[in-house]
């Protein structure tokens, strides 16, 4: 097991909030399992300013997943400009796009509360923060994982189940709030457990070093000093 299931085994992300889906999986949903295109913009759990949407930048398909960028820097920008404080953190989509990959994800996560419903789950949001941590008794601080949740398609959902707003504005419905979240834990929900690093060499790996970049071009701050205090 790599690291991410070493430091995230032990996390209750799998509090489903509706019931289970009974009845003829549609043609819709089915095709939605089959292959997932992302729209230009999505609703996600830790936007900067409630109501609005956060654009999804498509970074890299590798091993079977498709990696979004899910972070607004420009309205991360705008608002550093007039004061007010922002924290350097990102999200990140990871769409299992190849169906031997996604079994691979649902049975990995069976064991959890709530594993019997994970069989339409289709992607994943990934939150990082840059985190305090001790190496070699100097303070440092790395990227790690504070925030994650799964989603099936939203067309594996009833129409009436839907969220009106997202679907008329073509949103993907990547939020807690929605009844297409299985499980997780994302900001502004506290994080349970300690955060956790990535497997060195993993698709999420690649994602949040693509992402930094684009965060250090943005103008914020992507490298911290040592330091023996917080």
């Amino acid at each position: 097991m790599g690291a991410d299931g070493v430091h995230l085994r032990n996390l209750l992300i799998i509090v489903c909030l509706s019931l289970p889906c009974f009845g003829q999986i549609t043609d819709a949903c089915r095709a939605d399992l089959k292959h997932l295109k992302l729209p230009e913009k999505a609703m996600i759990d830790d936007e900067l300013i409630p109501l609005t949407s956060t654009p999804l930048r498509f970074l890299f398909s590798k091993d079977g997943v498709d990696a979004y960028s899910a972070t607004n820097f420009e309205v991360m920008k705008a608002l550093r400009r007039i004061g007010q404080a922002m924290p350097n953190a990102f999200t990140v989509i990871l769409v299992y796009q190849d169906e031997s990959v996604r079994r691979r994800k649902i049975e990995s996560l069976r064991r959890w509360p709530g594993g019997s419903r994970l069989e339409n789950l289709k992607f994943s949001t990934w939150r990082f923060e840059p985190t305090p941590v001790w190496v070699e008794d100097v303070l440092m601080r790395q990227w790690l994982i504070t925030g994650m949740a799964y989603f099936k398609p939203v067309n594996c959902e009833p129409e009436e189940s839907r969220n009106a707003f997202a679907a008329e504005n073509g949103f993907l419905e990547a939020s807690s709030n929605f009844n297409n979240y299985i499980g997780g834990a994302m900001p502004p929900q506290p994080w349970p457990v300690r955060p956790a690093p990535t497997t060195p060499g993993s698709v999420l790996a690649k994602a949040r070093d693509l992402t930094r970049e684009e965060l250090r071009k943005c103008g914020f701050a992507d490298r911290f000093r040592p330091s023996t205090h917080f």
